[in-house]
């Protein structure tokens, strides 16, 4: 057992020490009250290792930090409310444990700054450490990218001394984990260029921005991803994505197909379903040719026009009005259309899980194969 009091700002004996847990574990489970200090978490990650974050989703827990480690392949964040004051920091690798517990939060003052005492353990306190670390997150809820979003005003208020603390909902969005990591990583994209967003598509949904962003990055860059790839992995990759992004307004506002006319498809889908009537033919195939999957095919092998041959109309608007009806969690919907109950024929998973981000593009990023390889290309998956 080892004792740690720090001081003074000098004095970095118990950061150290977690640095050293930190090089010699597997995997890691951290329980703090508070949380703005992101490093370790990326340094874990960039070493391939798991790591479960839970923390107490309040002031003065940082969105942005929340934010930047959400994204992050390897770490999974889940969160209690204000009833959380732990600060419990455990390491595993094969069956050895070590772990530490104290007062300090996993926060900049806690770590460096403020005057704390923490105390270390290896061997079988340290497992017991372990064990009630795995309790507390047991009792906690997955941190997903909708309830996040609904922190960030709730921290901003913080920040800016205007309003009383509060508290937000746990029920999540969807348990569909590799799309809630994939939402992450988008609204931590958004945030780098969230300047650029307001002023040259302040009319324009960000995630439907971000798509087309995708298609830059995948197709139009394809010679380049390599270099793409090294660039995102140095410190400053905020400012090179964002210098990307401007290269991507210059092309956009060239091209015909740009991000208005991803835009206008989206609007005109919600025209479509706005009524309470069965959609007609015309905008079945409407809607069809909206997506990016379904597109692609019907270009290639004219789908649209079997896709209506092969599916009865009423069975098409059953499965439409299901992937839209919002009191259902998002994951059943998908699972859904690919049941028996609701498939259809061309119709399948990619163009099913890109669906609910045409109509509902404020709510949720579109989800494809394009999303998935731009974010490998920019080391953000």
């Amino acid at each position: 057992m080892k004792i740690f009091t720090s001081l003074s700002s000098t004095d970095e004996g118990f950061a150290s020490e977690i640095m050293q847990f930190s090089d010699w574990c597997e995997s890691a489970l951290f329980v703090t009250a508070f949380f703005n200090y992101d490093q370790l978490l990326k340094i874990l990650n960039n070493d391939g290792k798991k790591v479960c974050l839970v923390v107490s989703l309040r002031p003065p827990t940082s969105y942005y930090s929340l934010l930047v480690v959400s994204a992050l392949k390897h770490v999974e964040v889940r969160f209690l409310k204000k009833e959380l004051h732990s600060k419990i920091y455990a390491f595993t690798k094969s069956n050895s444990y070590k772990a530490a517990v104290g007062s300090s939060n996993l926060t900049n003052g806690g770590f460096f700054n403020n005057i704390e005492t923490n105390v270390a353990f290896e061997g079988d306190d340290a497992y017991e450490c372990y064990k009630t670390c795995s309790d507390i997150k047991d009792k906690s809820f997955p941190l997903t990218p909708k309830i996040l979003s609904e922190y960030k005003s709730i921290y901003d208020s913080f920040v800016a001394y205007k309003g009383d603390e509060k508290e937000v909902k746990t029920n999540p969005s969807t348990e569909d984990e590799d799309y809630n990591k994939l939402w992450s990583a988008v609204d931590l994209v958004a945030s780098f260029v969230e300047t650029e967003l307001n002023i040259y598509f302040k009319d324009i949904p960000p995630y439907l921005v971000i798509d087309h962003f995708w298609h830059y990055i995948v197709q139009i860059k394809k010679d380049d991803h390599k270099e793409i790839t090294a660039n995102m992995k140095r410190v400053n990759k905020e400012q090179y994505l964002t210098n990307l992004f401007n290269e991507f307004i210059k092309w956009d506002a060239e091209v015909s197909d740009g991000t208005k006319d991803i835009h206008q498809r989206s609007v005109r889908m919600k025209e479509i379903f706005s009524g309470n009537t069965q959609l007609n033919e015309q905008e079945i195939l409407e809607v069809f040719l909206t997506l990016h999957s379904t597109r692609g095919r019907d270009q290639r092998f004219n789908h649209g026009k079997q896709f209506l041959e092969k599916n009865t109309k009423k069975r098409i608007n059953n499965g439409f009005r299901h992937l839209l009806d919002e009191s259902i969690d998002l994951n059943k919907r998908v699972d859904d259309l690919l049941s028996p109950e609701f498939e259809l024929n061309l119709f399948k998973e990619s163009a099913v899980r890109e669906f609910n981000g045409w109509h509902y593009p404020e709510i949720y990023p579109i989800r494809n194969l394009k999303a998935d390889s731009a974010l490998k290309i920019l080391s953000l998956c």
